[in-house]
This record gives C-alpha cells, sequence and structure tokens, in this order.
C-alpha cells in the first residue's frame, strides 16, 4: 500500500515589543485611571514542503517519525516565504462616577501587513493589508459592598484571517463582531476564593468555517 506522506521544513521568526504607561488625574472631586499603549509584532515564516511515496505502514496512532527517512535532496512541492507584521495602539480609562459606580472605556486601532511569496516561481500568493480597525470596549461596574459587584459590558471584536484563502486565493478579510456581557463577581477570604456568574451573547460576521 502507498502512503501519501509530507517533509516538512518550518522556520519560524517571531519578534514583539508592547510598551503602555498608566496614570491618575482628579476631575468632579473624584479620583480616575488611564493607560495608554502600542505594541508591534512581526513573524516570518520560510515553508517547504515535500511529497514522499512510501509502502511503509503508518500506525496513526503511534507515528513511528523515524521509519520514514529524511530525503537526501527533496523536490520541494511547496517553498514559500510568509510575512505577517501587526501593530497597533490602545487607551483605557476607569473613571469614577459615584461611590459604587465606575465607567470603563477603552479601544484600540489595528494594523495589518500580511504577505506570502512562492519562492518556486515568484508568485505572491497573498498580499493583504488592513488599516486602522478601531475596536472600542465599553463597561460599567456597581460595587454592591466591599464584596460583590455587578458588571455589564460591551466590546467590538477584529479577528485576522488572512492566513485562509477564498477560492479565488485571496486572503479572507477579518471577522468583525462584537461581545456583550453582564454579570456578578465575588471576592471572598481576602481574594483568596473569587466567584463570577455571568451571562453573555457573541456575534461574529464573515468567519471562516
Amino acid at each position: 500500500t502507498l502512503y501519501d506522506l509530507y517533509f516538512k521544513n518550518l522556520d519560524v521568526t517571531s519578534y514583539g515589543v508592547d510598551a503602555g504607561v498608566t496614570g491618575a488625574f482628579d476631575a468632579l472631586g473624584w479620583r480616575h485611571q488611564v493607560m495608554v499603549g502600542a505594541n508591534w509584532s512581526k513573524q516570518d515564516q520560510h515553508n517547504q514542503t515535500a511529497d514522499v511515496r512510501s509502502n511503509i505502514p503508518v500506525d496513526i496512532f503511534n507515528v513511528n517519525h523515524a521509519a520514514v527517512a529524511r530525503p537526501a535532496r527533496p523536490a520541494w512541492s511547496v517553498d514559500a516565504d510568509t510575512r505577517d507584521q501587526r501593530y497597533g495602539v490602545y487607551a483605557s480609562a476607569r473613571l469614577e462616577l459615584a461611590e459604587p459606580l465606575h465607567l470603563l472605556l477603552g479601544g484600540r486601532v489595528s494594523w495589518q501587513d500580511y504577505l506570502q511569496v512562492n519562492r518556486l516561481n515568484g508568485r505572491r500568493l497573498a498580499d493583504y493589508q488592513q488599516d486602522h480597525e478601531f475596536t472600542p470596549y465599553a463597561g460599567l461596574v456597581y460595587d454592591l459592598d466591599a464584596r460583590w459587584s455587578l458588571y455589564t459590558s460591551y466590546a467590538d471584536t477584529f479577528q485576522v484571517q488572512s492566513t485562509y484563502l477564498s477560492a479565488d486565493g485571496a486572503p479572507l478579510k477579518p471577522a468583525i463582531g462584537a461581545n456583550y456581557e453582564a454579570g456578578v463577581k465575588g471576592e471572598l477570604y481576602d481574594g483568596r476564593l473569587n466567584l463570577s456568574l455571568a451571562v453573555f451573547k457573541i456575534r461574529k460576521d464573515d468567519l471562516a468555517v
């Protein structure tokens, strides 16, 4: 019996940095907290794949990788370079509206640059950019006492899908959606026991399946 086996050589190099500052200010008789920051990440991949025809039996539940010899000079069926670069800026604030009521506000602006090139023929397999995608967040927290709080929140979501291709070979656009949540949280025994109960709804549009 012949089996379709693959020999893969994958090199991945990742870089990333995240920097932020926090502070506080007084307004309307209350003390408020703010945070701003930015982050950047980049991943470079060199992916090579070769088809290997073999009559060696394969136990898919206990694969013996040593049974298939490394090709001496593989003929690569796939040889591609991929660059995935993402960066963004974000900010958040915790505003005190009253003694027991807190307003949480935040948001992020995101960018992405995704490029995949076939090294065998120089053709671009994927070339996708996403510019200034804004995802806001808002929440309310009401302190019932020193241990229990009620909360509700809303957040936009932005899920990159450029590694997936459509039938015509174009990278899929990001899945855009929203999260809605409400619940109660408790902190007991000086923080040694934390309890929470929540209801939530998640919506996503154009999600790859």
